[in-house]
């Protein structure tokens, strides 16, 4: 923790799967001391293949209100997650490859679909059963915007998408890493 601190550490995105069913008592030490030092904890969940369907959704929640909403239930705020921090990544997915040379992909926009009303439909059950502080962030690759690209029919189903994006989560953190070459981020 001393490290996080001289680092300047304010948040961290803890990968905890089954801890906090599983080791409550050693999540909610570990959370309240990165409070006690100045840090909110949220919970990082990538759930790309659940993204497509109710049933799908449906796990989600499951999933979140068992570790996060039923943790922090029982826990003292301190001890509790500040957060989920969602890292979905459709662009990952066997049928985001595979549309890869469509010119508009609805494939691709089915998605991107899906991944919004994924994060509205888990966002308002957490925001719901742990108050409108509870933060729902959303990591997506720099690229997403850039038109026209394969899978945007246009600029305003684009800039629709990202209006809706904006209001379903609390923060957008942009994935910018992979390439060596620094000069590629600006197509950032």
């Amino acid at each position: 923790v001393a490290l996080l601190r001289r680092s300047g550490i304010k948040r961290l995105y803890l990968n905890a799967k089954d801890l906090p069913i599983n080791e409550p008592d050693q999540v909610a030490a570990f959370n309240q001391l990165l409070h006690e030092n100045g840090m909110e904890v949220h919970l990082l969940y990538g759930p790309a293949t659940w993204i497509k369907t109710e049933a799908g959704r449906t796990n989600i929640i499951n999933y979140l209100d068992e570790r996060v909403a039923d943790f922090n239930l029982a826990h003292a705020s301190e001890e509790g997650f500040d957060g989920v921090h969602f890292d979905i990544e459709p662009q990952a997915m066997q049928e985001w490859k595979d549309d890869i040379d469509a010119e508009d992909s609805p494939v691709r926009q089915q998605l991107l679909a899906d991944m919004l009303t994924t994060l509205e439909v888990a966002g308002a059950d957490l925001k719901g059963k742990l108050g409108n502080d509870f933060k729902i962030f959303i990591d997506i690759p720099g690229w997403y915007d850039n038109h026209p690209r394969n899978w945007w029919s246009d600029e305003q189903a684009r800039d629709d998408w990202f209006s809706g994006l904006a209001t379903a989560v609390d923060g957008i953190f942009l994935m910018a890493y992979g390439k060596r070459d620094t000069a590629s981020y600006r197509e950032l």
